[in-house]
């Protein structure tokens, strides 16, 4: 397969196309794609050290026109330039497909730029270029969206820019520099007067800022005049590449680009590459650098930067290194050059027939946001465990990226979600006919894009489905661990009934399913269930939760959930009179069935542990925490538990956890924070012995190990962006 790769410049100064552009081509190069890239002659290109893997020539625009299209597909990375136009007009005649990358060039405030010559270019060549590309390829969903506000209906393929982090001479030492870099282009887009203004009125004694790049002189003239006669602490330093670059970055604890308009931002990637914590704007694909904790995503004003700026300075040295360290991993994660090029490779393939269509690419309009998402539930009474938990927390950060309401039937005491519409409707059965009509209302006058359904088994969720689909409204259904085994095997006649009236039909007809765990999906799976379907972990927010200061040897117990009969409690209090050591304390906390606490309580009795073990009922907010933050070890023996947020609260509190295969957390073993066992009572003696034996630094230990875990893996704010990431991907 060959390609042929057009850019206007690979000039130093013609920004981040000109060292992306020969980056991907070069780990093309490595996996077998035949790469040619064409420019324009350039009185300073940057170097291009995978000149062995591919060929670049220059040519001019009448050299270009004769120049032999040898190739499958062409690949234009960049609009508006007649250069991308003569070579596009030439692929359409010879029959050759061509993409094209519009590199931020159709964002807003460039089109708001120069709109006369815009509009122009538009009517003579622009739009007739795009509109008959095979495909169009944006490095966000943010462009993707402003593609199609523009009008194309072209197949998009959102593949972000990449990054050689092998090239990337980082070392993680700690530094308390107290620097703030700016390096990008020196243009008016970037913001840099903003950033000036902002600087000039804040308190940054001890500290010092440092922007870097290349521009029109005039421009830079500008803004050392600005710098010089309001006199503000700050240095322009020239453009800086190569070690004097990386130096530069490794030398400061910030970078900041309040940028108007990024379609990707490569000195973001870079310097979170680097290990510097990143403040730029919503003009930016960046919303990453909150989830992951690793930075500032902001609205771009003068008011914002000092705002964010405040709050770096605020932080200790260590904890802006942390935030580093988190940025560097999300770049290890999801930017590697090889993965972005590999995605690249799939999609020339399917545009030469030779492949599926890969998951990334979007054929229609309706790929686009979703305007809404009506979420329902049964319940969310604050005694219905782990789904009314899910709601309270995906719910307000996944309504800060899309219209969210939710529809839910009554209850004594139902669990406030702050900032959500929220529709409460009587679900008695015996008003069959009124529910069905109350949920046709809601649905019209709600119109959502799409209704996800959580949970499963009762007859009001397929009657919720079945009115949204009946309407042509898509759904998602997350079962949330209610296919589970110990969950089927329980009241198995009711269950086998439901299936056959309503249930297996609800499930089957649902155009997708969410499942928390591979372990969920593979259950779907196991009983029949072909549907579609992604993974999406539960998370917790972790700005709510309460950190343990000081650990010790294991004497005070904790087991915090609902109060019934798959948790395992009854295997609890066996395992600890079998240990048979007086000094354990056990609390129980959570609210049940009457009879059956009084049942667990009357076991504990007759098994000579009565006193050892605390029954507290239900404890909320900041009582909560105190009994994690008190605890020296959690417990929960569940049989099945399709995620168990009670796990992720725990560890990110501090404490290892006991935990048994019926829940998704094998990580308590491969991340050393824990024991994950086989559900039987000598299985959790042999457990529970190990972890009272254990000195007090390796249980502190054990608890960073799952406070990290929880803080890489299962931050809410995360776990929103995917969820968030799948409704697009679903539509």
């Amino acid at each position: 397969m060959q390609t042929l790769h057009i850019l206007s410049s690979i000039d130093v100064d013609a920004g981040g196309p000109s060292r992306s552009v020969p980056l991907l081509c070069g780990a093309l190069a490595k996996q077998g794609v035949g790469i040619e890239l064409l420019t324009q002659p350039s009185a300073n290109p940057v170097s291009i050290t995978q000149t062995s893997l591919f060929k670049q020539a220059n040519k001019t625009y009448f050299e270009l026109k004769f120049t032999p299209l040898a190739c499958d597909v062409v690949h234009l990375q960049h609009v508006w330039d007649p250069y991308m136009h003569i070579m596009a007009r030439r692929a359409r005649r010879v029959g050759i497909p061509y993409i094209i990358t519009p590199r931020g060039m159709l964002e807003p405030w460039i089109m708001a730029r120069h709109v006369r010559r815009k509009q122009l270019a538009l009517w003579l060549y622009q739009r007739n270029d795009i509109n008959r590309a095979a495909c169009l390829h944006a490095t966000c969903i943010a462009e993707m969206e402003q593609l199609r506000r523009l009008g194309f209906s072209n197949p998009i393929a959102v593949v972000p820019n990449g990054i050689d982090l092998s090239a990337i001479p980082y070392n993680p030492q700690p530094k308390n520099s107290r620097k703030v870099v700016f390096i990008s282009r020196l243009h008016p887009k970037k913001g840099i007067e903003l950033l000036l203004d902002a600087w000039k009125t804040m308190d940054t004694t001890g500290w010092s800022l440092e922007i870097a790049g290349e521009g029109s002189p005039n421009y830079i003239e500008s803004l050392a005049n600005k710098i010089k006669t309001e006199k503000i602490n700050a240095q322009l330093v020239g453009a800086l590449y190569g070690s004097e670059k990386w130096d530069f970055l490794a030398s400061a604890e910030l970078m900041i680009l309040p940028t108007y308009s990024e379609n990707f931002g490569m000195v973001v990637a870079e310097s979170l590459a680097m290990g510097v914590p990143v403040i730029t704007t919503h003009d930016t694909p960046w919303q990453e650098l909150e989830t992951h904790q690793c930075g500032w995503w902001i609205a771009l004003s003068v008011a914002n930067i000092r705002t964010a700026l405040t709050q770096a300075f605020a932080l200790t040295a260590t904890e802006r290194q942390l935030m580093g360290e988190r940025g560097r991993e999300l770049m290890l994660q999801n930017y590697q050059i090889d993965a972005v090029a590999q995605k690249m490779k799939k999609l020339y393939q399917w545009e030469l027939g030779n492949g599926d269509k890969p998951n990334f690419v979007y054929l229609t309009v309706n790929h686009m946001k979703p305007e809404k998402v009506i979420q329902f539930v049964s319940s969310i009474d604050k005694t219905s465990g782990g789904t009314t938990t899910f709601m309270e927390l995906l719910a307000p950060p996944l309504a800060e990226q899309i219209a969210l309401e939710l529809v839910t039937g009554t209850s004594a005491n139902p669990a406030t979600i702050a900032g959500i519409k929220t529709h409460f409707v009587n679900l008695n059965p015996w008003r069959y006919f009124w529910i069905k009509a109350t949920f046709k209302k809601l649905l019209r006058q709600s119109n959502p894009s799409l209704v996800h359904i959580n949970g499963i088994w009762q007859p009001q969720s397929w009657w919720f489905q079945q009115t949204a689909q009946q309407l042509n409204i898509p759904v998602l259904l997350s079962p949330h661990g209610m296919l589970e085994p110990w969950i089927l095997q329980r009241h198995p006649v009711r269950k086998q009934l439901a299936l056959w009236l309503y249930q297996r039909k609800a499930i089957r007809r649902a155009q997708m399913l969410h499942a928390t765990a591979q372990q969920e999906l593979d259950q779907f799976r196991k009983l029949g269930f072909t549907n579609p379907a992604f993974i999406v972990p539960n998370g917790v927010d972790l700005s709510q939760i309460k950190q343990k200061t000081s650990w010790n040897k294991v004497k005070n117990i904790l087991f915090l959930s609902r109060v019934h009969p798959k948790k395992g409690i009854d295997v609890l209090i066996q395992a600890i009179a079998a240990i048979n050591n007086p000094h354990l304390q056990i609390t129980i906390a959570g609210e049940g069935e009457t009879n059956y606490i009084a049942q667990l309580k009357q076991l504990a009795s007759q098994l000579g542990v009565g006193e050892q073990f605390h029954f507290v009922g239900g404890v909320y907010g900041a009582a909560k925490w105190q009994l994690y933050t008190d605890a020296d070890l959690y417990v929960l023996p569940t049989h099945s538990e399709n995620y168990g947020i009670v796990i992720a609260e725990a560890l990110y509190t501090g404490l290892p956890v006991i935990t048994t295969t019926g829940a998704p957390w094998s990580e308590l073993n491969s991340v050393k924070c824990g024991w994950w066992i086989e559900l039987n009572v000598e299985n959790l003696i042999k457990a529970l012995k190990v972890a009272i034996e254990l000195e007090s630094d390796k249980l502190h230990e054990m608890g960073l190990n799952g406070r990290k875990l929880i803080a890489d893996k299962y931050n809410i704010k995360q776990v929103a962006q995917s969820m968030y990431t799948n409704y697009i991907n679903f539509l």
